[in-house]
């Protein structure tokens, strides 16, 4: 069976409709989408949050014939389990930029205002403890909003510089920092749709 996992942004559910919108989309496509749940309530660390994605794509067998999607937090869950696990494609859905390496290119100000509004939040301030990997040889996308912020953008084109697979990069056009994005959602499309005949 051909599965399409799609790992949440902080705080998002498949409950929301931009999750349910995904979903429509991928069946028509003949994939079986699976929305992973992460606990983001119980305020995990970004390693307990990849433990258990992946667990829960484990329960599902084989993940050759996969493709996964990680949107913001989401896709820096997915950039770690890609050191554990292999899929057919990876899709990095505006990766968010609070890596460790991340924080040292922060203007000062800015660094000092990010690490106040996470203060107490366990994934965030994991992650900023976190490297990007070491890149595999995983075949993956970058997608990025034209309207998200400079430093969004930089961490989508450091990361696909740093990759060593098969690897393409697409600034969405008048998309922002929201996968429902109707932009952001046409080029989603026209990735799993190229991913279906690949």
């Amino acid at each position: 069976m051909k599965y399409l996992y799609i790992i949440p942004g902080h705080g998002e559910t498949e409950k929301m409709r931009k999750y349910q919108k995904i979903k429509s989309l991928a069946k028509k496509l003949d994939y079986t989408p699976v929305v992973i749940s992460v606990d983001w309530e119980g305020n995990k660390s970004i390693q307990e949050c990849v433990r258990v994605t992946e667990k829960q794509i484990k329960h599902y067998g084989s993940t050759e014939q996969s493709t996964i999607l990680g949107f913001s937090f989401g896709a820096c869950i997915l950039a770690l389990l890609l050191k554990k696990v292999s899929f057919k494609k990876a899709i990095f859905c505006s990766i968010s930029p609070y890596f460790k390496e991340d924080m040292s290119l922060w203007p000062e100000k800015e660094a000092k205002e990010t690490r106040k509004y996470f203060r107490g939040d366990r994934f965030a301030q994991s992650l900023m403890k976190e490297s990007f990997p070491i890149p595999t040889e995983q075949p993956v996308v970058f997608l990025v909003g034209s309207k998200e912020g400079a430093m969004c953008i930089s961490r989508a084109q450091r990361s696909l510089d740093l990759w060593k697979g098969t690897k393409e990069l697409f600034v969405i056009l008048h998309a922002n920092h929201n996968i429902g994005n109707v932009h952001y959602l046409k080029q989603l499309l026209s990735i799993l749709r190229l991913v279906c005949v690949q």
